[in-house]
């Protein structure tokens, strides 16, 4: 029984840093949701708040991946101008 559950405990213990990273994955999403729903309605102003919060969220991060494409979608929407 009590084997049962240190195992328990260990697979529990493996699956929250996977928890977190989607979190912290989903916080970037969003702020990108917002930017695209503003940027849709013409509110330029909003769209560029929400990418630069997405941009400190990836840094805060660390995610690689989400600062280059919060620079990306700051590229597109200055393309709007």
């Amino acid at each position: 029984m009590a084997i049962l559950v240190i195992v328990e405990m260990g697979a529990a213990q493996d699956t929250i840093p996977q928890i977190q990273d989607s979190i912290k994955l989903n916080a970037v999403q969003a702020h990108f949701d917002k930017a695209r729903y503003y940027s849709n309605r013409d509110e330029t102003d909003l769209a560029l708040e929400q990418l630069e919060k997405a941009s400190k969220v990836a840094g805060a991060n660390e995610d690689v991946k989400a600062l280059i494409e919060s620079y990306q979608e700051h590229a597109l929407l200055y393309l709007k101008l």
